[in-house]
């Protein structure tokens, strides 16, 4: 990993560079991921939102996922009956 110092020491055609090359990487294993968890994920199944903090979404709610895309999945909230569309590598099932 590299130090501030190191970054500062950096060009800006060389920032650029890494950072090209930290998105691409970034992207893949999203899609790593996503390939995972739609095999984990079905329609019905009750599931809780694991990403970043959101004030709008309860640390205990609930969803029910009612269709699942490509990356993401549409849910139904269990406690407001609000719809949503979420990020399936944002979802864990709850057990």
């Amino acid at each position: 990993m590299l130090s501030n110092a190191e970054l500062n020491e950096m060009t800006l055609e060389d920032l650029k560079i890494l950072n090209q090359k930290v998105c691409e990487t970034i992207k893949l294993k999203q899609q790593t991921l996503i390939h995972l968890k739609k095999d984990d994920l079905a329609v019905g199944m009750v599931v809780k939102y694991t990403g970043n903090p959101d004030n709008r979404i309860k640390s205990d709610e609930t969803f029910t996922i009612l269709s699942i895309n490509q990356k993401k999945c549409k849910l139904k909230s269990n406690l407001t009956n609000i719809l949503w569309t979420i990020s399936m590598i944002c979802l864990e099932e709850v057990k």
